[in-house]
């Protein structure tokens, strides 16, 4: 997947210059004569570092890699799931490269879990996947779920979190 050109991100229709912007996410280049919601992720990053105003050129712009998984698990592997993935949890977010490793489990699917991630770069991702906990995960995790996993794998800007413009506490 890649980021389209920075000319193709658009504000949301009637948003302030304090709203979210709407980054297009493509894994292959835009059809005009197809409709572009399934070959698009639309990312909402609110109160981040506007994408035309970051420092810097683009070359410049620290991009981390954000990847969101969901794994559908069979009924006996969900409820001590993350015991089950503690060690390989450690072992990645001890990663010089990882930003952050999260665990979290869908309100909507009582035997689904979404794991958030992100590393550094390109080569911080690459060593995650070549790591021996990755590959040891790797070996047992198709026994425990029953479909496919989802995931979304794709380049922002950023290097962490950000806050949120939208919501501040009173």
């Amino acid at each position: 997947m890649r980021l389209v050109a920075p000319q193709s991100i658009s504000r949301l229709g009637g948003a302030s210059s304090s709203s979210a912007t709407a980054i297009q996410v493509w894994n292959r280049p835009p059809d005009p004569n197809a409709s572009p919601l399934p070959a698009m992720i639309r990312c909402m990053m609110a109160s981040t570092i506007p994408v035309d105003q970051s420092p810097g050129t683009p070359d410049e712009r620290q991009e981390m890699i954000f990847i969101v998984v969901k794994f559908t698990l069979k009924p006996e592997y969900s409820e001590n799931w993350l015991e089950r993935v503690n060690d390989f949890t450690t072992a990645t977010r001890a990663e010089p490269g990882n930003i952050f490793f999260e665990w979290s489990k869908s309100v909507e699917e009582s035997h689904q879990f979404v794991l958030c991630e992100a590393f550094r770069d390109g080569e911080a991702g690459s060593a995650h996947v070549n790591s021996d906990h990755f590959r040891a995960a790797m070996s047992w995790f198709p026994d425990a779920v029953i479909r496919n996993p989802q995931i979304v794998n794709v380049e922002v800007p950023g290097e962490d979190w950000m806050e949120m413009a939208e919501v501040q506490p009173r």
